[in-house]
């Protein structure tokens, strides 16, 4: 590939970025979901806090006992937060200027395993996630470059650049994995354990984990806060979803039909056996002109990679 640094580095964003896309895309809907359809419930917020549908072109201002399903992408806004209750009893924190997308969210309600998967595609998000019940229940927050796993612990994700990860532990341990699959088996993950922190950055693997940085430490109180209040809303799990039932047949009708687009959206894209297919198949889609030949994912790696420039086990 030819052209400056910056181009060929922001070019490699985008591949990586439309990957992940796709990939959340494929994700299964959740088919074990709670009461209605819906297995999550918009517990508090304040701000500007909007749900959108998976293309972004519909949205909908969030209200404090809104049902949400997979499916559902959540934004906010500049000063604004959204904590969010799932079904299975996980709280988790959106800070300012995040955006979230909700793949996978079953339950286990019919007896299935529990399940939930998170993409975020900007800002922060902190997660305090209730005891998982067997070995195939799981909770993961991904991004562009990796995915963190737990079963059952207090952790923060946070993107301070669109191809850097931050995964910070306050309790608990957390297996991180960079998406990459051209590294070495033994290089792409890490366990990160409670008081520590890692970094991914573009292509390269995890850092070693090291001691929280002091920002990440001022958050313990506010990790501790969000802890005692998904105590509390566990207890009341019940009575909210009964309550985000009561809210005006419109909304949730309008709800639902998101996360049908959701769906159609993952069926048209899911048979795409390369990025360039799908990218193809996406500017179409959009009713756009194919504007000469797409950069292929391969031509945008070796950028990334060199652009990384992190020694292992240093906070950048």
């Amino acid at each position: 590939m030819t052209g400056t640094p910056g181009f060929s580095r922001a070019v490699s964003l985008c591949l990586i970025l439309a990957a992940a896309f796709l990939a959340g895309l494929a994700a299964p809907a959740g088919a074990a979901e709670g009461g209605n359809g819906f297995s999550a419930t918009v517990a508090d917020l304040s701000g500007s806090v909007a749900v959108l549908n998976p293309d972004r072109a519909e949205w909908i201002q969030a209200i404090k006992d809104m049902p949400l399903t997979a499916g559902h992408v959540v934004r906010t806004g500049p000063d604004s937060f959204v904590e969010i209750l799932l079904d299975n009893g996980s709280l988790l924190r959106l800070g300012a200027e995040t955006e979230l997308s909700l793949n996978e969210l079953a339950t286990g309600e019919e007896g299935g395993p529990v399940k939930s998967v998170l993409f975020l595609w900007a800002g922060r998000i902190m997660s305090t996630v209730a005891k998982l019940r067997d070995s195939d229940s799981s909770y993961e927050v991904r991004t562009v470059n990796s995915v963190a796993g737990v079963r059952g612990t207090q952790f923060l994700v946070e993107l301070p650049n669109p191809d850097e990860t931050v995964v910070c532990v306050y309790e608990g341990e957390v297996d991180v994995t960079a998406s990459a699959e051209e590294l070495p088996h033994k290089e792409r993950s890490v366990k990160v354990a409670a008081g520590l922190e890692t970094m991914l950055r573009g292509l390269a693997p995890p850092m070693k984990p090291f001691r929280l940085s002091a920002a990440m430490e001022e958050l313990r109180p506010m990790m501790a806060g969000l802890n005692g209040k998904a105590r509390t809303l566990r207890r009341q799990l019940q009575e909210i979803k009964k309550r985000r039932g009561s809210l005006p047949p419109e909304l949730l009708e309008k709800l639902r039909l998101m996360r049908r687009q959701a769906l159609r959206e993952a069926k048209r894209f899911k048979n795409s056996k390369s990025l360039d297919e799908f990218l193809r198949a996406k500017r179409r889609a959009r009713g756009e002109a194919p504007g000469g030949p797409e950069p292929t994912l391969e031509s945008g790696k070796k950028d990334a990679a060199d652009d990384s420039g992190a020694a292992p086990g240093e906070r950048p």
